[in-house]
Parts: structure tokens; C-alpha cells; sequence
């Protein structure tokens, strides 16, 4: 997923959930290499990016009941600013890695397109990116 379509460079390693299309996160993990991403390491690959709104119209897809995402870092780019597709979710599950981007752009994004915060009943571990749900304002918990 991304903020608009085209390719991305992607960041693979064997060790699938750390895969990264954002150069910032990339750049990091590579200054730590006791990192898995790091040992187990593959060659980039530049991949089609596809935004949500294309592939929800790809899919005929009108309402989102639950959206989860996690693409590490990138969602500060595809929720930087108000997207139409945005009108068509009710509820996100989003990790927000907000050691490597600032996650009050995608904190303020949300708010701004009606969504709320839901506080977690237990807070996330320490040293662990918080994985956050939004419902849009007037939709059930």
C-alpha cells in the first residue's frame, strides 16, 4: 500500500514483518545490525504500489467495517493528509511505528476525517510500536 500509485523500493529480508518501502526505516534498522532484518537481509525489489482507493475500486469493495494496517512507516505517508477513501472505513487497527516517523500526523489525520481514538483497556508493552483502533464518530464499538 502506499500514498499514491507507481513502484516502490522495497527492503526485504527472510524475516518477513520488517519489510520496509520507507527509506528512513530502512536506514535505521540498517545501524543495527544485531537486527534479524539485518542478518537475514535480501536484495531490495522494487514493487507496484497500489493506493487503498484503488484497491478498494479494484475489488468493488464500497464500506470497510474493520481496516488493519501495518506497513511499517508508511503509514505516515498514506494517512498524512484527508483521503476520500477514508469516508468509506468505520473502523482501523494501526500499528504506528512512531520511533521511526512521527505519528501525530497520522494521529491528527485520523481526527481530522471523524475518526476517534479508543484508549486500550491494557497499555502496549514498553520498547513495542502502539497498535491503536480508530472508530469513526457515530459507528459502534
Amino acid at each position: 500500500m502506499s500514498s499514491r500509485p507507481g513502484e516502490l523500493e522495497f527492503a526485504v529480508s527472510e524475516f518477513w514483518d520488517t519489510c520496509t518501502a520507507v527509506p528512513e526505516v530502512y536506514r535505521l534498522r540498517e545501524t543495527r545490525p544485531w537486527r534479524l532484518e539485518n542478518t537475514l537481509a535480501l536484495a531490495p525489489r522494487t514493487v507496484a504500489a497500489v493506493t487503498v482507493e484503488e484497491l478498494l475500486r479494484r475489488h468493488g469493495i464500497e464500506r470497510v467495517d474493520l481496516l488493519e494496517v501495518d506497513v511499517e512507516g508508511s503509514e505516515v505517508y498514506i494517512f498524512a493528509t484527508s483521503q476520500p477513501w477514508m469516508n468509506q472505513v468505520d473502523r482501523i487497527v494501526l500499528e504506528i511505528h512512531d520511533k521511526y516517523i512521527d505519528g501525530d500526523v497520522v494521529r491528527k489525520t485520523m481526527k481530522e476525517v471523524g475518526f476517534e481514538r479508543v484508549v486500550p483497556r491494557v497499555p502496549d508493552p514498553v520498547g513495542f510500536n502502539p497498535v491503536e483502533l480508530y472508530v469513526r464518530h457515530g459507528i459502534a464499538r
